[in-house]
């Protein structure tokens, strides 16, 4: 009897065991064909200097000091352009993680501006995945300088710029991602009266992982 019940018994657990592996195999088949998230495209909001597709985690708040330096070949009287350097802080705040609204001013021009970077559509792996990441990123700006003439007719209106773009990113691998972004930049005063007050132009970068702590951005 006691040979019997342990016959009975493997027979039990092995069947036990078979039923939980078909039910592991189903559930792993079914995560497979679940679109998976892809997450740091780029490995912050900005590449150099431009927008990345990246926001600022919600309800977090991000000061940023950017600096554009002068000429390199103006040699150590300028201090190889450190002394015309000019500077924008920035405040990022995640509304949510794919919406993110900013506050910043710059020296040139004694500007602020407001910004707003939406996340439209987000990357993903596997069957019926999105094959990229697509965002909006605005931004608004004041010139605040004083008027060259102040007994002309000067408006607050000509103080204005605007600045749209899309952000289209990829990341193609665990090693490389790149990014396109065409854009549009409006003034509503500019230099010369021959100048256009609307520009196109196209935005582009790159990162390369060179190694698990170092990257390689264009």
């Amino acid at each position: 009897m006691k040979k019997l019940y342990s016959v009975i018994l493997f027979f039990i657990t092995a069947i036990n065991v078979y039923a939980q592996d078909d039910l592991l195999n189903m559930l792993e088949a079914e995560q497979t064909q679940k679109p998976v998230p892809v997450y740091a495209t780029f490995k912050a909001t900005r590449v150099i200097n431009g927008q990345s597709n990246e926001h600022v985690a919600a309800k977090h708040l991000n000061f940023v000091i950017l600096h554009r330096f002068g000429e390199v070949n103006q040699g150590a009287y300028e201090l190889w352009g450190l002394d015309q350097a000019n500077i924008r802080l920035v405040f990022d705040y995640g509304l949510t993680d794919k919406i993110q609204v900013g506050l910043a001013r710059s020296s040139v021009g004694k500007t602020y501006d407001g910004n707003l970077k939406i996340k439209l559509l987000s990357q993903s792996r596997g069957k019926g995945g999105m094959p990229i990441t697509l965002n909006y990123y605005g931004n608004m700006a004041i010139n605040t300088t004083e008027w060259a003439n102040p007994n002309r007719n000067n408006y607050f209106s000509s103080r204005m710029s605007y600045f749209n773009q899309i952000i289209i990113a990829r990341k193609f691998s665990d090693k490389l991602s790149l990014q396109i972004a065409p854009c549009m930049v409006h003034k509503n005063l500019v230099y010369y009266k021959a100048d256009p007050n609307t520009i196109y132009a196209i935005g582009t970068g790159g990162s390369f992982r060179l190694n698990r702590s170092v990257r390689f951005n264009v």
